[in-house]
């Protein structure tokens, strides 16, 4: 998709188009849970990341993308935060999936890459470290060996397709449109830090 999507006729159609797109989200519930899997990513100039809003669109949490400087929603909700959006096929299940993550993955990845070269040219082992609702979990990266995806079988498979992050993931707005849903949803005011305590 080029250019933003305009217009609240076209944010749905845009929701109802890609908001049952058939990309599960990836996810591992337990302690010590593991997943084999490809990510489809190959360089740093290939990793999804996005500085978004948090925001109800059509009845459902969404992520916005910002404007940046004089964003409309950054006035109305606060700043905006990064995002990562980890496409990557689950050999469990024969599924692509998308892992949606903060920044501490950031480094990780980009350790890799200077490390072993492309994302996409080998398969992770993932483990789940912290129990669930653990705010302190963390997910350890296993690199296997470089080659091709081989189904259980041990036939090389096709890498899959990557599905298009704008649309299904992070929806675009004009600064216009931002304004109008803003306004149509009536944010409560957000209150602004002071920038020194009152003495006593």
């Amino acid at each position: 998709m080029t250019g933003k999507i305009k217009g609240r006729d076209q944010i749905k159609e845009y929701l109802k188009k890609y908001s049952g797109s058939g990309v599960d989200f990836f996810t591992l519930k337990n302690d010590g849970d593991t997943a084999r899997v490809r990510i489809l990513h190959g360089d740093d100039q290939d990793l999804p990341l996005f500085l978004v809003h948090k925001m109800e669109v059509d009845g459902k949490d969404r992520y916005v993308e910002c404007l940046e400087d004089g964003c409309p929603s950054c006035e109305a909700y606060g700043s905006p935060m990064l995002k990562l959006f980890i496409i990557m096929y689950d050999y469990a299940d024969e599924k692509v999936k998308c892992w949606e993550r903060g920044t501490s993955q950031v480094d990780h990845l980009l350790g890799f890459i200077d490390k072993y070269g492309p994302l996409n040219n080998r398969d992770y082992e993932i483990q789940r470290h912290g129990k669930r609702n653990d705010p302190k979990t963390t997910y350890q990266f296993f690199p296997l060996d470089k080659g091709s995806m081989l189904n259980a079988d041990g036939k090389e498979i096709e890498m899959p397709k990557r599905p298009e992050i704008y649309g299904r993931f992070v929806l675009q707005m004009t600064a216009e449109d931002m304004k109008d849903h803003i306004a149509d949803n009536a944010p409560v005011e957000r209150k602004r830090e002071r920038s020194r305590r009152d003495p006593f």
